[in-house]
């Protein structure tokens, strides 16, 4: 999940022209896992050795550890132990950065450069599982949606991506790929279940609902490779397309390889 977080803000920086940004939020779920994960992980609390230049990162996330702490709301969160691990998952995934992060949480609109960027909640089984909406000052009808590890489609989600010039949306799996497939039962049915991923048929759905004039590019992503094919995704969003009369970029991604650049 965090990895997909910052691999999409770093494609919509790149496209945009501006820096990354790093949700908090989502570093913390590994500090809440249990403490088999921790002991899993061999994290014994000691400082990393190459913190180098990026000392402060470390020392800005202890700040806002303790803020949090203080925190009525969540202190249960919070301890000396979980933070020091929570510092320790931070490096282990974040290694050297070549910008400077930014932690926000979900609604917590901020900017960075010419770029207004609004992380909202998605409905997947992780904490503070997070979408983007990416604007540019100047540009009112340029508009960036990501919105993928979706359960469903939520209100708040439509709301988000109405407007939109281009969309990066979930299109996870084909239903009948998935029950007929390899994953055991459980998976299958976290797979879909409402904090799971969307179907292409589910994709279909929400482009439904919020299509219009305006919608240039449709980026399908997060394709599962064992019950998906981009084929298969392709069509069927092409299809729902040319029914209702839609001419617009439609891109199947791919994760070992970017896609072209679009014009957002």
């Amino acid at each position: 999940m965090f990895r997909k977080i910052i691999t999409f803000i770093i494609i919509a920086a790149f496209l945009l022209n501006a820096s990354p940004g790093i949700s908090l939020a989502n570093i913390t779920q590994q500090a809440l896992r249990p403490a088999a994960f921790a002991e899993d992980e061999a994290i014994d609390g000691r400082l990393p050795a190459n913190l180098g230049k990026y000392a402060q990162l470390y020392e800005e996330a202890a700040d806002i550890c303790d803020e949090m702490a203080r925190d009525e709301k969540n202190k249960k969160f919070w301890n000396p132990a979980k933070k020091k691990f929570w510092l320790a998952m931070l490096r282990k995934h974040l290694g050297k950065l070549p910008f400077k992060a930014r932690f926000f949480y979900n609604e917590d609109k901020f900017e960075i450069g010419d770029i207004r960027i609004n992380p909202f909640s998605s409905s997947h089984d992780s904490l503070e599982s997070s979408n983007f909406i990416f604007r540019k000052k100047g540009l009112k009808n340029k508009k960036l949606a990501v919105a993928t590890d979706l359960g469903f489609s939520t209100r708040l989600t439509i709301k988000k991506l109405m407007n939109s010039s281009t969309i990066i949306l979930e299109s996870n799996h084909d239903e009948k790929m998935l029950i007929e497939g390899p994953y055991p039962w459980h998976l299958k049915q976290r797979v879909k279940g409402k904090q799971g991923h969307l179907s292409n048929e589910q994709a279909v759905g929400v482009i439904s609902r919020i299509i219009h004039p305006g919608l240039k590019n449709l980026i399908l992503a997060h394709l599962s490779e064992i019950n998906n094919t981009p084929e298969i995704a392709h069509s069927l969003m092409e299809d729902y397309l040319k029914m209702v009369n839609h001419d617009l970029n439609l891109v199947v991604s791919n994760q070992y390889e970017p896609t072209k650049l679009v014009n957002i």
